[in-house]
């Protein structure tokens, strides 16, 4: 009902509604289900033997687990009763029977544990069966060879029991068969297979089932003595070889190749062409499979090994303890059923982790096969995982002896040195002529540019009009002067030109933009510089004596002595002023006053010592004196009214000096 999505308050089908009154009904017949509690029948008589039989199966409904005790006495009567059992539904998701038959396996297996502590009999004195091939394989095989989901079960398996003390049962003598297929009360209570177990249990064991897992294990023997036999042959050709010289160098060597996936494709397919040598043509492998390339990347690392570490090799072999001048002294070093040396940590419980990361391989330091691996590593960090990210990446499976200066392979890398590459260096040119050149005078030589617009009200009609900031900066003396432009015309910037030097004087030289240099600017600041007509401002100012200079188009490092202040001024009063309604008195009055702001500025270090000198200002230039405020204090305990627009404006000024 619950995977049908049926509610507390919903209707039943007449189907649910007649499969549950009929388990309803078969409510009623409980008491005719009898369990003997009593696992010793014959209490007259000595017990020679006891021992615990576990049976599990799986179906596509359930898998489960029975438990059956087996009374051994002196005078040779054999006694098998009912102990416990433990049935589970199969997951809603798709599951294989035989994963189901190994889950069955871990219930039993837990089921088992805590029954013999109960009774008190050893681990060693459980028999357990099961009718799945592919599960008894499973327990008998490598559990690092299989997918995680197997590999896990396989090794909670392993590391509780050993897996000869798994037998196969037939499927029709299994009692844990009804279990998973289910059955009604009556059909149970008379099961005498359920509550007596098979009938083989009563006799010796010679008249058990035949196990022939002992057949398929010899015949696994001897597939990997062949192997072993194909490696050590490899081995020793690759020995030879050394001895003999470089003229006729072994194909396989390590540092032949540059890539690690090269070096193990092309051994395993030399391993496969050498066991396809050795069988029938119909039982010959085609295909690339994992594990051949398994297999020959543990005989290249088996190889590395036996090259940087030779002497710990011999003597782990031998079973001797190592010198404690060895650098894998305090790994924990062992030697594993491939002939691997691991490190053996403290990570041996830790079920849940692959093998590979509770028990590492150790690789030399400074040998070939160690630099293809960390360079392979490296590759699959695309070349910008550092030594922390690759270190991590390695430790997944390998220990590498003093992995943190081996992995250096950034400094033979050539895409990382493409990478990291520093870009030439451009000479910077000698300063123009015009900001080195002495000056007592400020404003001798200035540069100009505009900011804006400012929308201004007219009248008392709220008639809104745009003004425009026109910033004068001194190249030398770094002071600013500050005018308001009316209209984006040539005789407007004229106009604001010579109210400044009617203030500051006459300059000798002007730069200006071009145009091309107003990069973010508004539309209108183009239209500007478009719209003024450059032989009538260099006629106007060459008549007073005044040289203009023009910066190239798309060119504003040609004034980047003055860009970083006009940006400042720009982006202060432009952000404070932009939406505020102000006269063009008003605004006039704020620039004055950010102009003295700015003016106030230091231009040399503020030391914190006392003794030291007042920093420079611009308006020593212009006054011989720091002049100006630094923060206006328009704040005052008077009642703010807005007629008064003079502290308005110095509101706005105060908000320019924040900025």
């Amino acid at each position: 009902m619950w995977a049908d999505g049926i509610d507390w308050d919903d209707n039943l089908d007449d189907n649910m509604e007649l499969r549950v009154n009929r388990w309803f009904e078969e409510l009623n017949h409980m008491t005719s289900i009898k369990v003997p509690r009593c696992l010793q029948v014959y209490h007259n008589k000595s017990l020679s033997s006891l021992t615990l039989h576990v049976f599990v199966d799986a179906s596509q409904d359930a898998y489960a687990t029975v438990i059956y005790c087996r009374n051994t006495y002196e005078d040779g009567t054999v006694y098998v009763g009912f102990v416990a059992s433990k049935t589970r539904v199969a997951p809603l998701t798709a599951v294989s029977i035989p994963r189901l038959g190994l889950m069955a396996a871990v219930i039993g297996l837990r089921l088992a544990s805590t029954t013999s502590k109960v009774i008190e009999i050893p681990m060693k004195d459980v028999t357990f069966w099961s009718d799945s091939s592919n599960v008894l394989y499973w327990i008998r095989g490598r559990s690092r060879q299989f997918k995680p989901f197997v590999s896990n079960r396989v090794g909670k398996i392993q590391g509780i029991k050993n897996p000869n003390q798994w037998r196969y049962v037939p499927t029709k003598q299994n009692p844990a068969d009804v279990a998973t297929r289910g059955s009604n009360i009556r059909s149970l209570a008379d099961n005498q297979l359920w509550w007596q177990g098979p009938e083989f249990l009563i006799e010796e064991k010679t008249n058990w089932p035949t196990n022939k897992f002992e057949k398929c294990a010899s015949k696994e023997q001897t597939k990997e003595e062949k192997e072993v036999k194909i490696h050590n042959m490899i081995n020793c050709a690759q020995s030879n070889t050394h001895l003999k010289g470089d003229q006729t160098s072994w194909r396989l060597e390590p540092t032949r190749f540059s890539k690690w996936v090269s070096l193990t494709r092309l051994q395993a397919w030399v391993l496969r062409f050498v066991n396809n040598c050795r069988l029938p043509h119909s039982q010959r492998n085609r295909g690339e499979s994992p594990d051949e390339i398994n297999d020959a990347e543990i005989n290249i690392n088996k190889t590395a090994q036996q090259d940087g570490f030779s002497t710990e090799f011999q003597q782990l072999s031998c079973g001797k303890i190592l010198k404690n001048d060895s650098k894998i002294i305090g790994l924990q070093q062992k030697i594993d059923d491939d002939g691997l040396m691991r490190s053996d940590g403290r990570l041996k419980f830790a079920e849940f982790l692959p093998y590979d990361v509770r028990y590492p391989i150790i690789l030399p330091r400074k040998n070939w096969v160690t630099k293809l691996i960390v360079k392979h590593h490296h590759e699959k960090g695309f070349h910008v995982s550092g030594t922390n990210h690759t270190l991590s990446s390695l430790s997944e499976r390998y220990w590498i002896v003093c992995g943190r200066e081996e992995i250096e392979w950034e400094k033979e890398c050539a895409e990382c040195k493409k990478r990291k590459a520093k870009s030439a260096r451009q000479i910077m040119a000698p300063l123009p002529e015009k900001r080195i050149k002495s000056s007592l005078c400020a404003f001798s030589r200035v540069a100009v540019d505009y900011g804006g617009p400012f929308i201004t009200i007219q009248g008392r009609e709220k008639r809104r009009a745009k003004r425009y900031l026109c910033l004068f900066t001194c190249l030398a003396t770094r002071a600013v002067h500050l005018e308001m432009a009316y209209a984006l015309d040539t005789n407007s910037f004229l106009n604001a030109f010579y109210r400044m030097v009617n203030r500051r004087g006459l300059p000798k030289e002007v730069v200006s933009d071009n145009g091309g240099n107003f990069i973010g600017a508004d539309k209108e600041l183009r239209e500007l510089i478009i719209s003024i007509d450059k032989d009538k401002v260099q006629k106007s100012t060459a008549n007073r004596g005044i040289k203009w200079h023009f910066n190239p188009p798309l060119a504003p490092h040609f004034g980047g002595v003055h860009e970083k202040i006009i940006k400042s001024a720009k982006r202060a009063t432009y952000a404070i002023l932009k939406n505020a309604d102000i006269t063009d008195e008003e605004l006039i009055t704020t620039f004055t006053g950010v102009e003295s702001l700015i003016n106030s500025r230091q231009l040399t270090y503020q030391s914190a010592n006392p003794n030291d000198d007042t920093p420079l200002t611009p308006n020593h230039f212009l006054h011989g004196q720091v002049g100006g405020e630094f923060a206006p204090d328009s704040v005052d305990t008077t009642k703010f009214n807005p007629m008064r627009r003079w502290r308005r404006v110095q509101e706005l000024v105060k908000h320019v000096c924040r900025r």
